[in-house]
């Protein structure tokens, strides 16, 4: 892939609050093994969602 495409992808800009938020959830997942993450999954998806808009 070319970084000129790469560069064009839009890269939201999350208070440090939201990414703290958001990477505590994954190390959640990350210390289940990705067993029964489900739940945390899904509230990762909203809030990048969120984040983008959607």
């Amino acid at each position: 892939m070319k970084s000129f495409y790469v560069e064009q992808i839009p890269i939201p800009n999350a208070s440090t609050r939201e990414r703290e938020a958001i990477s505590q959830l994954v190390k959640k997942c990350l210390d289940a093994k990705g067993i029964n993450c489900e739940i945390w999954e899904k509230e990762i998806d909203e809030r990048v969602a969120a984040l983008y808009g959607l």
